[in-house]
């Protein structure tokens, strides 16, 4: 699943966080337990609240969207959304 950022660059920018470790790589961060068989629907690197985030929408076991959002560099969840 590739990488996206907000802009025409948007590879170019997710490559230059990888490189310099501001983010891991989002199947590292797909590996989490919490996230281990989750079905992703769509996955951002993006930054919220001056921090670089991954924004992951996972499709639930009732059929609804849940919102994820991880600090891009350490993996930890920042805070949790659910759509209706």
């Amino acid at each position: 699943m590739p990488v996206m950022a907000s802009g025409d660059d948007d590879h170019e920018h997710a490559r230059e966080y990888l490189e310099s470790g501001q983010a891991m790589p989002l199947t590292q961060l797909l590996s989490r337990p919490e996230l281990a068989g989750r079905q992703v629907l769509e996955a951002e690197l993006e930054h919220k609240h001056g921090r670089l985030v991954y924004e992951l929408e996972l499709l639930g076991d009732d059929g609804r969207v849940d919102k994820r959002y991880f600090d891009a560099a350490s993996g930890e969840p920042v805070q949790r959304a659910r759509d209706d």
